[in-house]
């Protein structure tokens, strides 16, 4: 019950800007899920990656730093570090 309450007071400390910037990049409007319950985990994971990624001291956008993660196992193991 306490994960879940964090979670919901996470989920509530969103502001506009980080919405946008979380649908921008992961393209959150286009993922259609079947259940509600994968749409909030998927989510989650979403909001958790946009912060590992504006965290990373490297110089670029979170689009770009996330392409060069995609592309770069070294940059991904930076990223996830912190």
């Amino acid at each position: 019950m306490r994960a879940q309450a964090k979670v919901l007071s996470a989920r509530r400390a969103d502001t506009p800007t980080q919405l946008a910037v979380v649908d921008v990049t992961f393209a959150e409007d286009a993922n259609r899920v079947q259940q509600r319950n994968q749409a909030e985990n998927l989510a989650l994971l979403r909001r958790l990656a946009l912060s590992l990624l504006k965290r990373h001291p490297g110089k670029g956008s979170v689009a770009t730093k996330r392409y060069e993660a995609a592309l770069d196992t070294q940059m991904l193991e930076e990223i996830l570090k912190g």
